[in-house]
């Protein structure tokens, strides 16, 4: 896994991130409407609102990922789309140097043996995820 360098700007938007005093919030279904509509519609089995703070991102709305509210900055697409002008797109993870050991990848890759919950957090097995 390539952990994404931290931007020169970086304290100044951690700064502006804290001033909206939303991390560390009550969940809020809004936004778990957010991540299951996004999951549908890209057909993913994973979906996340993450705002990404000095050492940690924080999770405000998780589809497929249950129990976790936080893990540290560096296993985090978002430390690498911060970087990006535009959407970052990333079309097969499991072939990025940047992620293809991140073990948001591997899990759902099957290249780990763990399940993969969908998004009401019940794990699916291997051959209804490669459907």
């Amino acid at each position: 896994m390539k952990p994404a360098p931290i931007p020169p700007d970086d304290a100044e938007r951690v700064a502006d991130l804290h001033a909206l005093k939303i991390l560390d919030t009550k969940r809020e279904q809004r936004f778990d409407r957010i991540t299951d509509l996004a999951a549908d519609v890209f057909g993913v089995k994973m979906c996340f609102v993450n705002l990404v703070d000095a050492n940690r991102q924080w999770f405000k709305a998780t589809c497929g990922l249950q129990g976790v509210d936080e893990t540290p900055r560096e296993p985090g697409f978002c430390a690498h789309a911060i970087f990006e002008p535009d959407v970052m797109v990333v079309p097969d993870a499991t072939k990025d140097g940047r992620f293809s050991d991140n073990p948001f990848v591997t899990v759902i890759s099957g290249s780990d043996s763990t399940p993969a919950p969908s998004c009401t957090g019940r794990p699916e097995s291997r051959s209804a995820r490669s459907a």
